[in-house]
């Protein structure tokens, strides 16, 4: 299965979808993944998922990274909460991992504001879909390294659903996929 990730911005209003683009694997045909989703229908909710994830920015645009929030904290406007994390209202923490070389790469972990608990069946007609207004951004979860405006921000919860909604896909499949593929058709037995 192929999802696409649709990325808008309209009138300050950043918008990402994610669909399914096409079925099929290198084990199983287009037809033989659409049946195994009608076969076993499965559903992606939003309460089973974080939507938090560590970002750093390269250049001028926000991604998403493997790489840790060290001890090395750096104040992000607000009060300490604990030494090792500092974090403001919506759930960004910004913190300095300062590498063997002269530069610093910062990076921050940013979470989702609550989203409401939907649930979309994984077929034909799947589209996962969020949106943000800059303008409703809380100018708190600015900080002075990475998310340094709102639409930054929006652009950073954009890449964050969209890589969550991605990886549940992903895994939801490969469970679904263990499933008695090869059960269905006739075979003909001599006697």
């Amino acid at each position: 299965m192929d999802l696409k990730v649709t990325n808008n911005i309209d009138n300050n209003i950043f918008s990402t979808h994610v669909t399914v683009d096409a079925f099929g694997t290198e084990q199983l045909s287009e037809d033989e993944e659409k049946e195994l989703v009608s076969n076993f229908p499965v559903k992606l909710a939003y309460r089973n998922l974080k939507f938090t994830k560590n970002i750093k920015i390269n250049g001028t645009v926000p991604e998403i990274t493997d790489e840790h929030v060290s001890d090395n904290t750096v104040n992000s406007g607000s009060e300490e909460k604990d030494p090792g994390n500092t974090e403001n209202e919506i759930g960004v923490s910004a913190t300095s991992i300062e590498p063997d070389t002269s530069t610093t790469a910062h990076i921050v972990t940013v979470s989702l504001p609550p989203l409401s608990n939907k649930e979309f069946l994984i077929n034909e007609g799947f589209d996962a879909y969020y949106k943000i207004d800059c303008a409703k951004i809380s100018p708190s979860v600015l900080d002075e390294n990475v998310i340094t405006t709102k639409e930054i921000a929006a652009q950073t919860y954009c890449l964050i659903f969209a890589q969550v909604v991605c990886d549940a896909v992903r895994e939801i499949m490969s469970e679904l996929r263990k499933k008695a593929p090869a059960f269905e058709g006739e075979v003909i037995v001599s006697v």
